[in-house]
This record gives C-alpha cells, structure tokens and sequence, in this order.
C-alpha cells in the first residue's frame, strides 16, 4: 500500500490541530506530522515547543478551527502552502482585539516536509478583522 498523498497528509495534520473541541486540556500529538526539531520562521524549536504554541493558541481562542481557503501542494519538492482563515472570540485581548470580541484573521503559512514531517514553517498573519455578534 503506498502512503498518501501529501495533501492528505496534511489535511490530516489540520484534523489533529482541529481535534480540540470539547477537550479541556487538549494537546496536539503531532509526531507523525512534524520533526522532533523543525525552524518556525528560522527560529529553532523542538516539536514540543510548537506543540506548546498551538495548545495555548486553542486555550486562548475557544472555538479555534484550522479552515484551509487555498491550499497548493507540490509533491515533488514536498511543500505545502496554506491560507487557514479562523473566526474566534478571544477570552483575552488578541492581535489588538478586545476580549469578547469576534473576528477574522489569516494565515498565509509555507511548509517544507522531509520524509513525511514538517521540518520548516514560514508563517505570517494578517491583521484581525473586527466582526459583528
């Protein structure tokens, strides 16, 4: 049986960042999709660290959900580029935004895979959009 295809691999990888709801304490259990070190934006970090970044993303955020809008996967150079959009109501102040406050933002994120794990990741967010309740 081969392994799947990148672009399943990673809509997997979002199913797990999506895992969350309705689970006090939730921690993502990404080893099968990110190296046990990888750069953020040229910052090292163990995958422990950018598991520790997401779980306090998802704490911060009730209601946080990984939407993918446009999604391009090259398979041959094993690089997946994603715009996520997400629409929460932070319980605290978040990019400028009041607590309580619901809003849209993006984030436009490139990833570099080697042998099926994420080793490298360039993100960048889009400034919050206030929205009506």
């Amino acid at each position: 049986m081969s392994p799947p295809s990148l672009r399943a691999h990673y809509l997997h990888y979002l199913e797990e960042l999506n895992s969350h709801a309705d689970r006090p304490g939730w921690k993502p259990d990404l080893a099968a999709f990110v190296g046990d070190e990888l750069h953020y934006n040229d910052r090292p970090l163990a995958r422990a660290t950018y598991e520790a970044l997401i779980s306090d993303s998802v704490n911060q955020l009730p209601g946080l959900r990984y939407h993918p809008i446009t999604l391009v996967v090259d398979e041959e150079s094993k690089r997946v580029a994603c715009r996520l959009e997400f629409t929460v109501i932070p319980k605290d102040p978040y990019m400028g935004v009041a607590a309580g406050q619901r809003m849209r933002f993006y984030e436009h994120v490139f990833y570099d895979f080697e042998d099926g794990r994420i080793v490298r990741v360039h993100a960048v967010f889009s400034t919050p959009e206030v929205l009506a309740t």
